[in-house]
Formats: C-alpha cells, structure tokens, sequence
C-alpha cells in the first residue's frame, strides 16, 4: 500500500497487491484490481470492453454475503459515494451539509485520502470534523465561498497535512483568495481553482 501511495501511477504495484490478496484468500479483491487495471488500458472499440464492463459493474450489486466485498460498495455508508481508479478507492464524495454526521463512520471504515466536499456554501461544521487530519487532498463545490467559509478554511488546524486543495466554485472574490493564499495552516498545499472561462483548473500557489 505504501508503494501504491507513493507512486500512485505505477500498475505493477497494484498487481503486486492483487497478487497479495489471492495469497490471502480474497479473490474477489484481487479480480476488481485486476480487472479495472485492464479496462484503463483499453478502449472503447475493443471487443472484449463490453464484457469487462459488464463484470466490473457486477461487483457494486453483489449481496452481503459477500462479506469481503462489503468494504468497497458505494453505499457502504449512506449517502457518501466512493469512486474508484484502476481498482482502488480514489476519493468520497458527500455534502458539505451531511459530512459532520458520518465523518467518524467513513473514515473508521475506509482509508479515505482524498474527499469532495458538495454544497460548501452556508455550511461551516464541517471544519470542526478532526478527521479532516487524514486527507491528502480536498475539493470543495459550490456557488460561492464566502469570506467566512475562506477565513475559517484558512485557520483550520486540522488541515495541516493537506497536499492539494481545488476550489470548484464559480464565485470566489480576490480577499477569499488572497485570505486562502495567506493561509498559516496549508503551507505547502497546492491551491486550484476552477476558471469557468478556460473551462479548466488553474493554480493559485
């Protein structure tokens, strides 16, 4: 897991880990790795991409008895989505407005590093949760980040390990991002932002 996390890109790493979780008697597991690492390579005119598809879209309505599989199913706990990439979790995905309630149940379930945060505007609970600690990075959605949500954002003690921070949100004023670049907590983080104009992310610091 550590060579996985240090070099996120490498395949064979997560091979390694496929390999590791048949030894171990999960072959459910080590199938999903495999079979997403595959669909990755491929292309949508290959002929064999509609099979994979098909199987690796079985693994999310699989039963409980499943047991080993539990532990990957997007509703593992309700009302957070978790994605998936080349057969590990990528990020979760809640509401800004509901993440304060089960912070504490996802983050003891999964190994969660990367979150989306929807709907920030009007919501600042969130900024309580110490769970926060454990992400590498975050993205926050919304329509607007008001100077509130920016100062608070800033002074966050639980955001000090933060790597990377993406502001999806249309409208944010010159004092927010000059309140966020000014920021004592994220240090070395790397700040983006959407640009609705260039229709892609560009960086701040």
């Amino acid at each position: 897991m550590q060579a996985i996390a240090e070099e996120p890109h490498e395949d064979l790493h997560r091979l390694v880990l496929a390999d590791w979780l048949d030894e171990q008697g999960h072959p459910l597991r080590a199938e999903f790795i495999r079979l997403s690492l595959q669909l990755a390579r491929m292309t949508e005119d290959d002929p064999h991409t509609r099979a994979l598809q098909a199987r690796w879209s079985e693994f999310f309505t699989m039963g409980e008895d499943h047991l080993e599989w539990w532990d990957i199913r997007t509703e593992l706990v309700p009302g957070v989505e978790l994605l998936y990439e080349r057969g590990m979790l990528e990020r979760a995905e809640v509401t800004a407005e509901r993440f304060p309630r089960i912070a504490a149940q996802l983050f003891s379930q999964i190994d969660c590093r990367q979150l989306v945060l929807l709907d920030v505007e009007n919501h600042l609970a969130w900024l309580k949760r110490p769970e926060l600690q454990y992400l590498e990075s975050l993205a926050l959605t919304g329509e607007l980040l008001s100077e509130t949500l920016a100062r608070r954002l800033a002074h966050c003690p639980a955001l000090t390990t933060l790597s990377t921070l993406r502001l999806w949100i249309p409208e944010i004023s010159e004092r927010c991002l000059d309140e966020l670049r000014r920021s004592p907590v994220l240090g070395d983080c790397m700040i983006h932002r959407w640009d609705a104009e260039a229709d892609q992310e560009v960086r701040l610091r």
